[in-house]
């Protein structure tokens, strides 16, 4: 495209030199020839301008489907999330979050170490957080792989590095791990630690998924046409399952 316009550009120039510097019927013709050159020039370039935008348009609205056909799946796991946190806690807090940023503060990392994987969790049939881990972490992961085949075409730099974060976060490969290391406990009867969460570094790990998350869900709110706030989720609320510290490791 630039050498299209550099030529154009070229032509026009020399030949507008070429009738100021002449004489008679030339001249003329190289002054018309040079006007010619120059609207060539202005015409091509709109025309480019007007594909250019045409196409980031398209762009745009595929994005927004792209990220619209998401929704359910980051709704769906923010909530397994805040779950991890609902089923370790102690006790409910006095004052609930009312914004997606306070899901996730030193109160949340901290209650997070005491949660007992090996706890039932909140399905039906009964499975331990062990193997819902699993199969959370997986359905999530799967969406994103999804995503990133069917749309990278139209997705932002920001938005690519995002989704291969989450994908490629230990978080991930340690939660995809777990139903794995519980069948491995019932076939050969070693003793799958419970307190999956328990150590500073594997906290530390938790924390910069969590940010990574928190960087999905704003690019999301950016993009989509129905953004998710801290009105999709149940929360603290007593008549949604899990209970309140129902995973808790007893003391």
């Amino acid at each position: 495209m630039k050498r299209r316009y550099f030529w154009l550009a070229a032509l026009a120039a020399a030949f507008s030199t070429m009738s100021v510097f002449s004489r008679g019927w030339f001249s003329g013709f190289a002054s018309n020839l040079g006007a010619g050159f120059v609207g060539s020039l202005l015409t091509v370039f709109l025309i480019d301008r007007a594909i250019e935008a045409a196409q980031q348009q398209q762009s745009r609205r595929v994005r927004v489907a792209a990220f619209e056909r998401l929704r359910p799946k980051v709704v769906s796991h923010l909530i397994f999330l805040f779950d991890l946190h609902k089923v370790s806690a102690a006790t409910a807090p006095a004052v609930g979050p009312t914004k997606l940023d306070d899901l996730f503060t030193d109160a949340y990392f901290e209650a997070i170490r005491h949660l007992d994987f090996s706890k039932p969790a909140p399905v039906s049939p009964p499975v331990s957080w062990f193997e819902f881990s699993t199969y959370s972490v997986r359905e999530f992961t799967t969406s994103l792989d999804r995503m990133l085949d069917t749309y990278v075409a139209v997705l932002g730099p920001e938005n690519i590095e995002t989704l291969e974060g989450l994908q490629n976060s230990p978080i991930v490969g340690l939660l995809t791990q777990l139903a794995f290391l519980a069948q491995l406990e019932l076939k050969e009867g070693r003793r799958c630690p419970s307190l999956v969460l328990g150590h500073d570094s594997v906290i530390e790990e938790m924390r910069g998924y969590i940010r990574t998350i928190q960087t999905l869900v704003r690019q999301f709110n950016e993009c989509a046409r129905k953004p998710i706030s801290i009105s999709d989720l149940p929360l603290w609320r007593i008549d949604v399952s899990p209970a309140i510290g129902s995973a808790r490791i007893q003391a």
